[in-house]
């Protein structure tokens, strides 16, 4: 929240951001993208609590199969439980 602020009902980056080097910028960018992506995602879909994959991958709440071949599979950025589904994956 320190890299953000409000001005004239605008959501905008805080000039605190302007002093960070660039690998500081590109986590706070990343971060937010990520917050807004679930934000907006959990809306539209109407999928309360989304988590990030990496969150889960992390605390081997949650493994993906590898594909066959040196291919990288594609996973999602947040997944979450739909009730009307089994589970839901969302990519950004």
């Amino acid at each position: 929240m320190t890299n953000l602020e409000v001005r004239s009902g605008n959501i905008c980056r805080n000039i605190i951001f302007d002093g960070y080097v660039s690998d500081k910028k590109r986590i706070v960018s990343y971060n937010l993208g990520m917050a807004f992506a679930k934000l907006y995602a959990e809306r539209i879909f109407e999928i309360p609590n989304l988590v990030h994959v990496e969150f889960l991958k992390k605390r081997d709440a949650i493994e993906f199969l590898k594909p066959e071949g040196k291919k990288r599979s594609k996973e999602p950025d947040l997944v979450g439980i739909d009730l009307g589904k089994l589970c839901t994956g969302v990519t950004k």
